[in-house]
């Protein structure tokens, strides 16, 4: 899969991003800066701001959430998580939830709009279960920005990997 990008004029192919500890792989672009450890996130990628006057940069991140001792379904997962997101971020509003595959695993897609500040937001969101882990990538992008940032974002969501355990 190395390289993916380039088919969309990103030049210098991708990195491959592992984590031993959570059982994660993924791929994404050169260019993107990686940091792991941000807040609750394993790691984040950054993409490169694409204008001066841009306010937020879009990024993707992923969590991790052991689940031992709590029989939660996707959909209660999923639930849960929407109510926590609505704490934190300004003007949450649900835009679709459906049913998605994540790393070749049942998984759940919910799209939702917000803002930093006074700028509008967008975020795509995919969870799934394994391993009594709660696994979530999250897409988020100024609004405007948000569907040309998509076809990087959907090709670096498609290179995950979770290991079997």
């Amino acid at each position: 899969m190395a390289g993916f990008l380039s088919r969309l004029g990103q030049p210098g192919g991708t990195k491959t991003y592992k984590d031993r500890v959570y059982g994660i792989s993924i791929e994404y672009p050169k260019s993107w800066k990686k940091k792991d450890g941000m807040r609750e996130a394993v790691v984040l990628f950054m993409a490169p701001r694409t204008s001066p006057a841009q306010v937020f940069t879009a990024n993707i991140n992923i969590t991790v959430q052991d689940l031992t001792g709590q029989d939660l379904t996707l959909d209660e997962y999923v639930h849960t998580t929407i109510e926590r997101e609505k704490q934190f971020i300004a003007d949450y509003e649900l835009i679709n939830i459906e049913p998605a595959t994540m790393a070749g695993h049942p998984a759940c897609q919910i799209t939702f709009a917000g803002k930093h500040g006074y700028t509008p937001l967008r975020f795509i969101q995919l969870c799934t279960l394994k391993n009594h882990r709660a696994y979530a990538i999250t897409c988020a992008a100024e609004a405007k920005e948000f569907p040309s940032f998509m076809v990087q974002a959907r090709q670096v969501i498609d290179s995950l990997r979770i290991e079997e355990r």
